[in-house]
């Protein structure tokens, strides 16, 4: 019985996590957005964590991109996301994604989105 409980509680804090970390996500609007890459920070693949990538639109704006790591091979359009230690600053990108909470974009929730050098 315990051993029971003990499974359900993790499966509900599991469904949890993912109805949270789901929450304000919306797809990138017009379909996606352009950019000179400004950095590339690949630390975070080490510990599990997402390749960032910020790039600076036409218009000045500071986008953020997260792209997998370890969760790649789970990513619907794993074939369509320039590899990010191929990715250097002066580059121009291209990518679609979902807007996550905190404003970056991961181009993985769908096999239309991307992240490619143009």
């Amino acid at each position: 019985m315990k051993k029971t409980l003990i499974i359900v509680g993790g499966i509900i804090i599991i469904a949890l996590i993912v109805w949270i970390m789901g929450r304000g996500a919306s797809e990138v609007a017009d379909g996606a957005i352009e950019g000179v890459v400004v950095s590339v920070n690949t630390e975070g693949a080490m510990v599990d964590g997402p390749y960032i990538v910020v790039i600076r639109t036409d218009a000045g704006v500071e986008e953020t991109i997260n792209v997998p790591s370890m969760g790649i091979n789970l990513c619907l359009a794993k074939n369509s996301i320039k590899n990010p230690t191929e990715i250097s600053s002066g580059m121009r990108v291209a990518v679609s994604g979902m807007r996550v909470e905190g404003g970056a974009i991961v181009p993985c929730e769908s096999a239309n989105h991307f992240l490619r050098a143009i």
